[in-house]
């Protein structure tokens, strides 16, 4: 047990305290411990002088000095608090009494005083005490104009090396106590950090489990209503849609949730790749129109020609999900007019200084608002919720991610009129390279074609241990005439590899017996083609690290729970397991 422990214990005989009134108790202790010491020294001067008056005085001192330190026991804090400073203004006034105000070391040390009773009691107690002190300093300073008067008077010279002794023990005594004080604060702000720090991390890690969780049952519920979707007819298949879009908006939920537990702990990582601006803008804006056209609304964007942009580098999932919450507000408030999506990019050195502007003419949002909704779980006003649901989270999942990226989001409304969001971002301009693909999933249907050479594709393998999922994807890939096999594990994986080839493997990566990482590595260190063999994720990439550990196992891509039809067409087709086109909506 170490001697702060020990103190601990004597001052708190009964129920522990709390942090606060543990350090409380520890200055007062020693600050009144100092006070006693300046006052004992000082007393047995005037003992060894004979001045009987004065030691009498200064014991009446030495005992409040120790009722101090005993009613740190017996009573509260905050008597202790103000009995302390008020020691510190009899010391020097007892002090100045004794040598007719004359004792340089006792003025000053009128001026502790104030200093601590502001720190012990607050700006009250020190105002108090500062008025006190100034007082007295004033009155001494008019009545001894002459200090060199009395410089003949006996044991004057061991009166000052004394008094300006005690001084110094009280001073020291109080400025080391303030100092143990502020390193145990400071210790215990540290510990306190990097508990919140674990909590967060757990909780990150929590929501993260939570949400893989959610989208495995999620991803059975979306995949068999898109299935279903495309058998059902006229009532029944709205009732589908609504279904699809509900569970979508869940979705879209817990990824807010996801997303704002991840920029809490600093776990979001950004990435770096090739973007084209107006594509971007562009396909954003095409998603909301059918949205807009149904409540009336004109969906214009203004953009540059896309040879006028160069491409820039930066995280299109991430501007790409600013720009659907700007987006998906605009029509959500707007009841009557257009919303419009703005494009601005100007060349500066080797950065592209880029303005994306969302106009809507909605209702607006009122000027003691504006900041109100870049808050969490915060809207407009109390009635927004109630009458266009959502959480309030999509504009503060923005404004952080803006801020990630080094950029700002900025609002300008009119009540009536309509808002204005800005999102501004310094991105660097990209070198040559190949054309970023738009990375857009627009729900059309698909529909598959021949493959050019005519021939028949390889069985795809389908490894995943929940078997709703399993029979999710097999589903799909009847649908779209691909062969397939399908295991539960990443053993059964390896070894159907090597038994047999594939054209592609999709790879659940959480799996009893063997997950995907493992397997894709042990795939990967497969002699001949079965060792090539492309490999694709089946993942909620909820929990923090899955995309590198995917990258690092010799996976080629991703295909994120839940798994939409036109998504995983789309993936068979950039591996050339099949071909797919677009029918006319």
């Amino acid at each position: 047990m170490s001697a702060w422990d020990r103190l601990d214990a004597w001052l708190n005989p009964g129920a522990a305290p709390s942090a606060d009134e543990r350090r409380q108790r520890r200055l007062l202790f020693s600050m009144s411990v100092s006070l006693l010491a300046g006052a004992s020294l000082v007393l047995a001067l005037h003992l060894s002088l004979g001045n009987t008056a004065l030691a009498g005085a200064f014991g009446l001192l030495v005992i409040l000095g120790a009722a101090s330190v005993v009613g740190l026991r017996r009573s509260t804090s905050r008597l202790v608090a103000h009995l302390v400073p008020l020691q510190v203004f009899l010391a020097a006034t007892l002090i100045n009494y004794a040598n007719d105000g004359l004792g340089y070391p006792s003025f000053f040390a009128l001026v502790l005083a104030p200093q601590v009773a502001f720190l012990l009691d607050g700006a009250r107690s020190g105002v108090i005490f500062a008025v006190l002190s100034g007082l007295e300093m004033v009155y001494l300073a008019a009545v001894h104009p002459d200090p060199a008067a009395v410089s003949q008077r006996p044991g004057w010279a061991t009166m000052t090396l004394v008094g300006g002794t005690a001084v110094l023990v009280m001073v020291s005594g109080l400025t080391w106590a303030y100092e143990a004080l502020k390193t145990s604060t400071v210790r215990e702000l540290e510990q306190e950090r990097e508990r919140a720090r674990q909590a967060n991390a757990a909780k990150g890690e929590f929501l993260a489990n939570i949400s893989h969780e959610i989208r495995t049952p999620m991803n059975g519920v979306l995949g068999m209503l898109e299935l279903m979707q495309q058998d059902l007819q006229g009532e029944h298949r709205d009732m589908a849609s609504t279904a699809v879009r509900s569970a979508r908006s869940l979705l879209a939920l817990l990824g807010d949730v996801l997303d704002m537990s991840k920029l809490e702990a600093g776990a979001l990582e950004l990435e770096a790749r090739r973007v084209d601006l107006v594509d971007l803008v562009t396909g954003a804006a095409a998603l909301f129109e059918e949205a807009a056209r149904k409540r009336g609304l004109r969906m214009q964007v203004e953009a540059p020609a896309p040879s006028a942009v160069p491409h820039v580098l930066g995280d299109p999932v991430r501007l790409r999900q600013v720009l659907h919450n700007l987006l998906g507000n605009a029509v959500k408030f707007t009841e009557a007019g257009e919303v419009t999506a703005r494009l601005v990019a100007e060349r500066v050195q080797d950065d592209l200084q880029v303005s994306v502007i969302i106009e809507d003419t909605g209702c607006g949002i009122p000027p003691d608002r504006l900041e109100l909704v870049f808050e969490r779980f915060r809207q407009g006003d109390g009635s927004t919720t109630r009458r266009f649901g959502g959480t309030g989270l999509g504009l503060a999942i923005s404004r952080d991610l803006a801020v990630r990226m080094g950029g700002t989001l900025e609002v300008k409304s009119t009540v009536g009129e309509g808002s204005r969001f800005t999102l501004r971002l310094r991105l660097p301009v990209a070198g040559p390279g190949a054309p970023p693909s738009s990375g857009m999933t627009m729900d059309v249907p698909i529909r598959v074609v021949p493959r050019p050479d005519g021939g028949q594709a390889l069985p795809v393998l389908v490894v995943e241990d929940d078997a709703v999922n399993r029979l999710v994807c097999t589903k799909m890939l009847e649908r779209l005439g691909v062969r397939y096999r399908a295991v539960e594990n990443g053993a059964e994986a390896v070894d159907a590899v090597a038994a047999e080839p594939f054209s592609l493997v999709l790879m659940d990566c959480h799996m009893p017996v063997m997950d995907g990482f493992e397997a894709t590595r042990r795939i990967r260190g497969t002699a001949g083609d079965s060792g090539q063999t492309p490999i694709v994720a089946l993942t909620a990439l909820a929990v923090v690290g899955d995309r590198e550990r995917c990258i690092e196992a010799g996976m080629d891509d991703f295909l994120s729970k839940p798994i939409s039809q036109r998504a995983l067409a789309q993936m068979l087709e950039q591996f050339s397991v099949l071909s797919t086109d677009s029918a006319p909506a």
